[in-house]
């Protein structure tokens, strides 16, 4: 129960300080709550969430294929749809052109 407490803390924490654009304060607090239960897919959002806000493509792609990769490997599921949802391309990025086509093809590698 503690537990479920302290991430429920941590998640509620990550998403006001995202409100307010404490974006590196947002990422330290759902990276507690990932750390913390690694399965959690609502933290791994959070820490997606962020890391697109802070402009990190490439760290939240890398965010969710390490948790997509810990899903397969611990529980044989895929991450759910909102979850791969946060992961389009077009959100991404908006330099329409290079970046979305190597995180294009990034992507068609690793899946």
């Amino acid at each position: 129960m503690e537990v479920s407490i302290r991430l429920e803390a941590l998640e509620r924490a990550a998403s006001a300080l995202m409100e307010r654009r404490h974006l590196g304060d947002a990422l330290v607090a759902a990276l507690a709550a990932v750390q913390a239960e690694p399965l959690r897919e609502s933290a791994r959002r959070l820490v997606v969430q962020t890391q697109i806000a802070q402009g990190n493509a490439a760290e939240a792609i890398h965010s969710y294929r390490e948790y997509r990769s810990l899903l397969h490997h611990e529980l044989g599921l895929q991450p759910s749809r909102l979850m791969d949802q946060l992961i389009q391309f077009p959100r991404l990025t908006s330099d329409g052109g290079t970046t979305k086509a190597r995180l294009a093809a990034d992507w068609e590698n690793s899946t």
